[in-house]
This record gives structure tokens, C-alpha cells and sequence, in this order.
């Protein structure tokens, strides 16, 4: 029996992972703020640099998914350092307690995002040897890599998944795409939405750490849909009607600033390197994962 310790547990992805790993008869523990006695939880501060070390008995792998949440507030330059802050503070304190108590991993897989390619619609498709793009989420996803890379550096094979929309029925950005009253497609309409099913996404991160790879995959799914593509996708399976116009743009940086970027442009993601790596997608079409989210 396997033992991992997940950061960011209390979240989304961090839930379905834990839920995965009991279910395969596998020990999960999880880092919190607060822990109120729940089972399997250690309190951290990241800001204070703290962490209850008891959190790393017996942990043979390590997934770090903390890191504030990019679309939950405006950005203005505090979020924006906050963002910053906690993947590249809450990466050092792990490496830090790592280092300090010789504590020794079989593996380790660290999130990233695929605002590394930029916010920017482009006939490009973006694959993991490409560099970084200009603009804030490039700045911040590098810095978050650059963090991460230094769990290779005390030996630790580390996989860094650059992730994309994550589709779930729980909630996340699926659940903000169909709150509205009636579905539109957003802007111009043409920008491409690298989504990945949570499912797909948990086992890339076990798959991951099966195979120790020590490596960067896009965690995306295998086919490119545009934004209204999608909406269109999402109208099959909900009762709220799909407008025959698009969201305005203007309207989105009226009411979200710089952080429109987010669903106002993207470009197509590959997927390619891990399915030739023996990667198989559960959810291979935005209309499958649309479909198991939407309807069950």
C-alpha cells in the first residue's frame, strides 16, 4: 500500500484525487490551514513558512496542487503577488522541510497550467517544448515551474502537469460557464478551450507517479474545440438556451479587467507527448466529459 500526500486537497482536483487513491486501497493525508481534527489533515502556513512534519510520516509520494485560485477574485497587484506567492512560497516550504529532514520520496508530481503558452487566440498549437509567452500567467507559471523543478534537484523524480479546464459536476469552471440564465459563446467566439475531464486528469497525476516520469506534460484532453464549439457542446445536455449572438467583449473586460484574458482568447494545447507515452484518455471528445458532467 501506497501513502501520498496532497496539497491542495481541500480542492477540487485535490477531493477526486484523494477519493481515487482510497478507492485503489492506497492512504491518503492532505495539508490544511486549519484542520479541526478532521482525519488524515496537518495544518501548514505558508506565510509563516510552517509545517507539522508528521504530515510526511511514511509518504512514499508527493502531489503539490496548492496555489490560489487564478479566477476566483479580480486581479489587481496584491492578487496578483498572492497568486504568485502561494504555488512559489507554499513549493519552497515543502522543499525546505524536505531538505531539513532528509526525508526521502519515491516521486512527486507538482501542477502547473497552460497559461504558460500566453492568452492569446493563435493558429499555433502549443506543445511542451515551447518556451514561455509574454504576459502575467506566462510570468506566473514559470516561476511556479522554476519552483517546482528543485524537487528534482533532491533526487525526487517530478512530474509537472501543465493543466487545463478542468471539467467536473462538482463544480469549478463548468459550473461558471452554465450559471448564467442562458449559455453564450464568449468574444469572438474562435478561442480554444484546453479542457480536461478531472477523472482523466487524476489519473494522469497516478499514471504519472506509476511511471515516475520526470518530465512536463500538457494535461489537456486529446481534441481542440473553440468556445462556441463548446457552448454548443454544453447546449446538448443543459435546458438553458443557447443565444444566437456571442458575450461581448467589451462587456467581459467591463466586468472581470485583465483577468477577461482568461476566457476571451486561448490557443489549441497538445496533448500528443503523453499519449505516445502510454497515456489513454478516458474522455477523448469535449462532448463525452460535457456529457458525464452534465447529465449524471
Amino acid at each position: 500500500m501506497a501513502k501520498f500526500l496532497i496539497t491542495g486537497g481541500t480542492g477540487l482536483v485535490g477531493k477526486r484525487l484523494i477519493d481515487k487513491i482510497v478507492a485503489n486501497g492506497d492512504e491518503a493525508v492532505y495539508v490544511s490551514r486549519t484542520c479541526k481534527q478532521q482525519k488524515g489533515c496537518f495544518e501548514w502556513n505558508v506565510k509563516a513558512q510552517t509545517m507539522d512534519i508528521n504530515a510526511f510520516s511514511g509518504v512514499d509520494y508527493l502531489v503539490h496542487l496548492a496555489g490560489a485560485g487564478i479566477a476566483d477574485k479580480r486581479w489587481d497587484a496584491k492578487r496578483k503577488q498572492e497568486i504568485i506567492d502561494s504555488r512559489v512560497n507554499s513549493t519552497k516550504l515543502l522543499i525546505d522541510t524536505i531538505k531539513k529532514n532528509n526525508i526521502e520520496l519515491k516521486g512527486a508530481v507538482a501542477a502547473s497550467a497552460i497559461g504558460f503558452y500566453g492568452t492569446e487566440t493563435t493558429p499555433k498549437v502549443y506543445k511542451e517544448e515551447d518556451g514561455p509567452e509574454k504576459g502575467y500567467l506566462a510570468h506566473v507559471v514559470k516561476l511556479w515551474e522554476e519552483a517546482t523543478s528543485k524537487f528534482r534537484e533532491l533526487g525526487v523524480a517530478t512530474t509537472q502537469l501543465r493543466i487545463g479546464v478542468v471539467l467536473a459536476k462538482e463544480g469549478g469552471a463548468l459550473k461558471e460557464m452554465t450559471n448564467p440564465p442562458v449559455l453564450a459563446a464568449l468574444g469572438h467566439g474562435k478561442q480554444n478551450i484546453p479542457w480536461v475531464h478531472i477523472d482523466d486528469l487524476c489519473d494522469m497525476i497516478l499514471w504519472s507517479l506509476d511511471n515516475k516520469k520526470n518530465t512536463v506534460y500538457n494535461a489537456v484532453g486529446p481534441e481542440y474545440v473553440n468556445n462556441k464549439q463548446f457552448m454548443k457542446t454544453i447546449s446538448m445536455f443543459s435546458p438553458k438556451p443557447l443565444m444566437p449572438i456571442n458575450a461581448p467583449a467589451f462587456v467581459l473586460k467591463l466586468m472581470l479587467g485583465e483577468m477577461a484574458s482568461l476566457v476571451l482568447e486561448g490557443s489549441k494545447i497538445s496533448s500528443e507527448k503523453i499519449q505516445k507515452e502510454g497515456f489513454r484518455f478516458s474522455y477523448e471528445t469535449a462532448q463525452a466529459a460535457l456529457k458525464e458532467c452534465l447529465q449524471s
